[in-house]
């Protein structure tokens, strides 16, 4: 039995067709002649057949009488003894077949078919692909509804199938995002402009908090330079002048603003604010200049390599630094404290990638701003140093990120959370020692630099009225541009690099000034001397009111000695004694830290006079702060 619909051989028995599904008509009792004529189309020929069958031809002779049509040479009809299902059926003209009149055959003649086709069952469809017959098919996983089921030889167009369907494709399971309960202002900035999917992903939150951290610093020192560079008065742009004439220079005013930011100007505003930007972070920078067309045709080349301490500026980026580690933090909706954590800390990579980028920005030449001869010009590069750079965008990226970390898991409660989390460690001890330490640091640094502020008139250039030692070496300039209104700008730059150098004076730590012979004398060192400034004990003597510096150390040990026995929950004189001593291990490794960074130094090399190579620094040394 063959099916109606698809033409495949079925169960003789069957109901149904097991390939596409359709009913299959009852078969009555058939006989094995009965099969046959299933199988081919036979006319009744035979001079000998019964009364019964001459009766009933001879009685729709007149009105049943097969008409002859011409002949259709593209015509085939179906082979008596090959079965229909087969791929390549044998077929005659319908010319070859005779065209008689009689009676019916057993089985009713079939008319002929779309495509040129007669038989009882329609033949063969070619197969096709599962896509083409359903085009969405693999991505709804329904099958198509097939037409209604037809009669033994019934006259339609067949619907094309495929001869075993395959097992479909399960669709993609969505990804569940649950929402917080209650979003901050960057997680629903975020949602809102980038959808769920995308702002609760922890690539897209670090690279954010990167990028919004390094532009919002770009613009911020963009502005600074702009303003101060257009309010320096003219009193104070007139002193700097061309050294071939008493013409004023017209960028007077960035060479002003780059004496009191501390950095070279470029002569090009966006080099001058990557530069700065660069020089904040506490980087290295390099200045070669080369002096061609000298007497006996050689090349001069003079080289000076300056270490930067502390900028005033790092408070700036330290708090757009804590804003990239909140929005990178929030991209973590279930408020989870070590993947918010790890992603407030992870923005220093591509923080630390993005001033890869603006260093290839500041590296290279600096436009001449006079020239001596027409023959006789200079060459100046300027270059920043990639260890460092690496080095402190790493740090500051990873502190100030965790910060604001920490920050977002408080969600406003920063101090609920943190002392809660200070009070439920299995280890207090290690926990006081470690927070006390570093809360001795953060209140001491606080005080001095308060201290600092208030002290700027006494401890600038303090080699003239030995009053209190300075860690900033300012380049020799025809006179000090700090004046003014402007001097708060100074005041605020230098600011957190003296407040390092005085907690470390005011501990006992002696501040060396190094300055060899025969070098370009600065206004805060004297050529040829090598000065150790003591709080305590031998060294050069400044005023004797400066011992109230040491009330700066006492208040912020004796403090952070009490937060070490309050965390650490000790009972008694002794243990709690023993307790707050030990916050001078942390407290003794952080300010290493910060006084290491801090030291100030300029390296000269001559190419013209070799035995001049030397350093100018003046900060501490290691062994003197672990003592």
């Amino acid at each position: 039995m063959f099916c109606p619909q698809c033409g495949r051989e079925t169960l003789p028995n069957g109901l149904f067709c097991n390939y596409c599904g359709t009913r299959l008509p009852t078969p009555g009792h058939t006989s094995k002649e009965d099969v046959e004529d299933d199988k081919t189309v036979r006319v009744n020929t035979q001079p000998g057949a019964s009364e019964a069958e001459n009766k009933v031809s001879s009685q729709s002779a007149q009105t049943t009488t097969i008409q002859a049509q011409p002949p259709v040479e593209d015509t085939p009809t179906i082979n008596a003894t090959r079965p229909i299902n087969t791929s390549s059926p044998q077929v005659t003209p319908a010319s070859s077949q005779p065209l008689t009149s009689g009676t019916y055959p057993s089985h009713p003649s079939v008319p002929t078919m779309l495509g040129g086709f007669s038989g009882a069952y329609p033949p063969v469809p070619q197969a096709q692909t599962l896509l083409q017959s359903n085009p969405n098919y693999f991505q709804s996983g329904v099958q198509t509804t097939l037409p209604p089921q037809a009669a033994s030889g019934a006259n339609y167009a067949p619907s094309p199938y495929p001869a075993q369907a395959g097992a479909p494709i399960q669709p993609r399971q969505p990804l569940i995002i649950v929402l917080p309960e209650r979003p901050n202002w960057a997680q629903k900035l975020t949602i809102r402009l980038f959808q769920p999917y995308l702002a609760s992903n922890a690539i897209f939150g670090i690279i954010l908090g990167a990028l919004v951290s390094t532009l919002l610093g770009m613009l911020c020192f963009f502005c600074i330079i702009s303003l101060l560079s257009n309010a320096v008065p003219e009193n104070i742009s007139r002193q700097y002048y061309n050294a071939s004439g008493n013409t004023q220079k017209s960028n007077g005013g960035e060479f002003t603003a780059g004496n009191l930011l501390q950095f070279l100007p470029l002569q090009s505003p966006f080099r001058d604010t990557a530069e700065l930007f660069l020089i904040s972070q506490n980087t290295q920078t390099t200045l070669q200049d080369t002096f061609p067309g000298g007497s006996n045709g050689t090349v001069t080349t003079y080289t000076e390599t300056m270490t930067s301490p502390f900028h005033g500026l790092l408070l700036l980026q330290a708090l757009l630094l804590v804003l990239g580690g909140y929005i990178a933090a929030s991209t973590d909706f279930r408020n989870r404290r070590g993947a918010s954590l790890v992603r407030g800390m992870a923005i220093a990579i591509p923080y630390t990638v993005l001033l890869f980028l603006l260093a290839t920005q500041v590296n290279g030449n600096i436009p001449l701003a006079t020239s001596t001869s027409a023959t006789q010009q200079s060459t100046s590069t300027f270059s920043v140093d990639s260890t460092t750079l690496l080095l402190y965008g790493l740090l500051w990226g990873a502190v100030f990120g965790l910060v604001g970390a920490a920050i977002k898991l408080g969600q406003g409660q920063v101090r609920h959370h943190l002392h809660r989390y200070l009070y439920t460690q299995r280890h207090p001890q290690l926990t006081g020692i470690v927070t006390g330490g570093l809360s001795a640091l953060l209140l001491g640094l606080s005080l001095a630099l308060i201290f600092g502020y208030s002290l700027y008139s006494q401890i600038n250039h303090y080699a003239l009225n030995s009053s209190i030692p300075d860690v900033i070496l300012n380049p020799n300039t025809p006179t000090d541009p700090n004046t003014g209104p402007l001097q708060a700008v100074a005041i605020f730059v230098q600011g957190l690099a003296r407040a390092v150098g005085l907690l470390a004076y005011a501990c006992g730590i002696p501040l060396v000034v190094q300055h060899a012979k025969g070098q370009d004398g600065y206004l805060n060192a004297e050529p040829g001397s090598y000065q150790v400034w003591k709080q305590l004990g031998m060294g050069v003597l400044a005023h004797p009111w400066v011992f109230a510096l040491l009330l700066v150390p006492i208040v912020a040990l004796f403090l952070g000695g009490r937060v070490s026995v309050a965390i650490s929950r000790v009972r008694g004189v002794g243990p709690g004694a023993i307790q707050g001593a030990l916050i001078s291990l942390p407290f003794t490794a952080l300010l290493l830290l910060f006084t290491a960074i801090n030291t100030n130094s300029i390296t000269q090399f001559s190419t013209a006079n070799i035995a001049s190579t030397g350093t100018i620094s003046i900060g501490t040394q290691a062994g003197d702060v672990l003592l």
